[in-house]
């Protein structure tokens, strides 16, 4: 699902995909503070990191808001006040495409770290098991149109969100002594 233009516009995505972190009455209307709009772009950013190569990126506050004042000028968004924007009304079409580009990802993520959280507590699973019952579990939420993309069931992506998982703490592996065929 690698769209080969994504590295041109994940500045934009990912500020798109993070207004629509917040409820739909704040980004369409009341608007979304700056500042928490900048800690859900770090958040999504840090979650993906796995997944682009982020060249030059949003790393401080002074380039994220040069990537807001593009997307003001382009008329994606537009500002309240100096503290709140909102989606343009005439972006709309821009941000859903924005959206359509690392939307998947951002859902596969939530799919393995939904499917992990229902291990908890101390519930284990082999991991070659892991990514296959991962993989059924979206595509079941996908049949049921609780996720919107079937790109969102890649086993490439769901094993790049377990070492996310993994790398950050969230999940551990552990070796068990088991015998199997008369094999430790």
């Amino acid at each position: 699902y690698r769209n080969n233009l994504v590295h041109i516009f994940i500045s934009e995505a990912i500020v798109a995909c993070s207004l629509f972190g917040f409820d739909q009455n704040n980004a369409w209307q009341t608007g979304v503070d700056k500042q928490e709009l900048w800690e859900k772009v770090g958040f999504i950013s840090h979650i993906l990191r796995n997944e682009f190569v982020f060249s030059k990126f949003m790393k401080t506050y002074e380039d994220f808001n040069e990537t807001l004042e593009f997307m003001i000028q382009n008329k994606h968004i537009q500002e309240l006040d100096a503290n709140t924007v909102t989606i343009h009304p005439e972006g709309e079409n821009h941000i859903n495409y924005l959206n359509s580009l690392i939307w998947p990802f951002i859902d596969t993520y939530w799919v393995t770290f939904t499917f992990i959280f229902s291990l908890v507590p101390s519930k284990v699973i082999r991991e070659s098991e892991m990514y296959q019952k991962i993989q059924w579990f979206a595509e079941s939420l996908y049949e049921d149109q609780i996720i919107s993309f079937y790109e969102s069931c890649s086993q490439e992506v769901i094993k790049n969100a377990v070492g996310t998982f993994f790398s950050d703490g969230i999940i551990i592996k552990q070796k068990f002594e088991t015998i199997n065929d008369g094999v430790k």
